[in-house]
């Protein structure tokens, strides 16, 4: 539950951003920024609460209770803000998998800032900031002069189910079901700093209710005061590093699938991103709706679509899309992003610029073989180091290009797990359709699905009839310049931050078209300028060659033999491509 802990937030987001949703109980009492704070995250679900009277245990455990018992998932956490858990030596992923009980506790150490520490820094890991304190975990108030670390074994880690009721404090599970003999390690921030001591507890004095004082609950802040955190604080500035908390090694991302370029392979198998079920007053990233108010767009609020993109491409096909692309990042935060058909980048390496300067938590993929297809020629080997030489400096952190059919790549996807998937492989009508259905269940609920390609009616280009059947059963928008790019919300819940794109008719819908169209449209205008610029250099540098001469003799030559536009022409071209494949597998 979360009341004014805008000091702790972002090292409570940071250590958890791995897990696949953070469900917090927000009281509606808070008058910090702790609700901005939480908005930003991309994998937060903000449920609204009040208790009446001030902080009281017994009406906080049964929001607690009622909120686990009804979430859809594996395992689910029951953290504080200033709590801080992880398996020692390996992934939670791997830890929790093997485990055959419904309860898993976790050994809570008590850190103090050292005399030696520096101040904190939210854009770090916080673990690894705060680290000493009383090393054995089974030491008692009397022992340690301070909450003891015994009273911290705590039953927080719980696979959700009607028959886990948890006791007020949370440190109980009615019934004591058995639980796991292995133990996650944890770091528990009340005392971590003096300020986030200070503002946290004399918050927690002023706000405790009268049934906590009849009860006895929350007794550690009924008489406490400044001077006495200040004092505790500097009883501890000596204390002993904890060894247990050296073994914390930060989850940036989460496990992908296999299936990875030989050079590079991904590891093991891909993180479940199931989407959670929340009830209708549920804020899910930066959109909510609050009595009639809906989320509405203004690209004033959104900078990263006037963003240029770092990737520079010999084709610019998909280029005028790329603000759009940034926007829909921006706007949606997903959790993950699947690229089908990525080329040589251009999309892919947009949407991954987006979620790098946003510094969102997002997991991206894309999947392509990288050979080509009769649509967009086919290539050797060259085209992936290129791209990989670009994406992974930059965003190999969080992002994976996935070498593979999208075939063979759809089943290490789990279902529900994608936000915004972009399909842009071969463009028939028979592998559009296919690739469209064979995902589809892979895209969450407030899932969307870009097609490229859907104004493209030349030769066997398919995607425009995929579009046209899409249309009659989706909310959507088209995009018709560059090639076309269609957008439907094919989740179960569309997502009402794109609610003003969706409803767009007419005059409205034009001018976001036209307004996406220039935005575009001058990228397009700028790549092309910097390639004419550096190829005026080249052709210089070539035509100062000895050879140029003859090369250019031959060029008149051929093109007397083989008239541009005649059917001898295109036989000869395709001839030469067919020569190349082979001749590509040779180097």
């Amino acid at each position: 539950m979360v009341y004014n802990e805008a000091l702790i937030l972002p090292y409570f987001l940071r250590h958890y951003r791995y897990l696949d949703g953070i469900h917090v109980l927000y009281e509606t009492d808070s008058t910090d920024d702790s609700l901005n704070i939480l908005m930003q995250a991309p994998n937060v679900v903000i449920e609204k609460c009040h208790i009446e009277g001030g902080l009281d245990d017994i009406e906080k455990i049964k929001l607690f209770n009622e909120t686990v018992q009804r979430i859809k998932a594996d395992w689910v956490y029951v953290v504080d803000p200033d709590e801080f858990v992880f398996p020692p030596y390996e992934s939670p992923h791997d830890f929790l998998r093997r485990q055959t009980f419904d309860v898993v506790r976790s050994g809570m150490y008590q850190v103090y800032r050292h005399r030696d520490d520096r101040d904190l820094d939210p854009s770090l890991a916080p673990i690894p900031q705060r680290t000493h304190g009383d090393p054995d975990l089974h030491s008692t108030y009397e022992q340690a002069d301070r909450a003891s670390n015994s009273l911290y074994v705590k039953p927080n880690i719980v696979r959700p189910s009607k028959r886990i009721s948890f006791l007020p404090g949370h440190h109980q599970i009615e019934g004591d079901p058995k639980a796991s003999p292995e133990l996650y390690v944890g770091a528990h921030w009340q005392m971590a700093d003096p300020s986030i001591a200070i503002a946290r507890r004399m918050e927690r004095k002023a706000r405790v209710s009268e049934r906590n004082r009849a009860n006895k609950m929350g007794w550690q802040h009924y008489d406490i005061s400044i001077e006495m955190i200040r004092e505790e604080c500097a009883r501890h500035l000596d204390d002993p590093n904890i060894d247990a908390l050296c073994s914390f090694r930060e989850l940036a991302v989460q496990a992908l699938p296999s299936g990875a370029r030989s050079d590079k392979p991904l590891r093991k198998s891909i993180a479940r991103l199931k989407e959670q079920t929340s009830p209708e007053s549920a804020i899910t990233g930066r959109a909510y709706r609050d009595g009639n108010n809906m989320y509405k767009f203004d690209p004033l609020e959104h900078p990263i679509c006037l963003s240029s993109p770092r990737r520079s491409v010999p084709f610019l096909s998909w280029r005028q899309h790329v603000p759009f692309a940034m926007l829909l990042v921006d706007i949606l935060r997903p959790r993950s992003l699947v690229e089908l058909g990525v080329h040589y980048g251009d999309s892919y390496c947009a949407f991954c610029q987006a979620v790098a300067e946003l510094r969102l938590g997002t997991l991206c993929y894309g999947v392509d073989t990288w050979k080509g297809d009769p649509h967009a020629s086919f290539y050797g080997s060259e085209v992936l180091a290129d791209l990989a030489a670009h994406h992974d400096p930059l965003y190999g952190g969080f992002s994976h290009l996935i070498q593979s059919t999208f075939d063979e790549a759809v089943q290490h996807f789990p279902d529900g797990a994608i936000d915004i998937l972009h399909i842009d492989g071969y463009h028939t009508y028979e592998a559009v359709k296919h690739d469209f259905e064979t995902w589809l269940p892979k895209v969450s609920p407030r899932g969307v699905i870009l097609l490229h390609d859907i104004n493209e009616k030349q030769q066997d280009f398919g995607a425009w009839k995929v579009w046209d059947e899409l249309k009659l059963r989706y909310p959507h928008f088209e995009f018709l310049h560059c090639h076309g790019l269609g957008i439907v919300a094919a989740g179960e819940r569309p997502p009402e931050e794109l609610s003003w794109l969706f409803e767009a008719r007419d005059e409205k819908a034009a001018a976001i078209r036209n307004f996406f169209f220039c935005l575009g449209d001058r990228l397009t205008l700028s790549a092309k300028q910097e390639a004419a610029t550096a190829g005026g250099s080249e052709r210089e540098t070539i035509r100062s060659r000895a050879t140029w001469p003859v090369a250019k003799k031959f060029r008149v030559l051929i093109d007397a033999m083989l008239p541009l536009g005649t059917r001898r022409r295109a036989y000869a071209r395709r001839a030469l491509t067919r020569l190349k494949r082979p001749l590509a597998s040779l180097r």
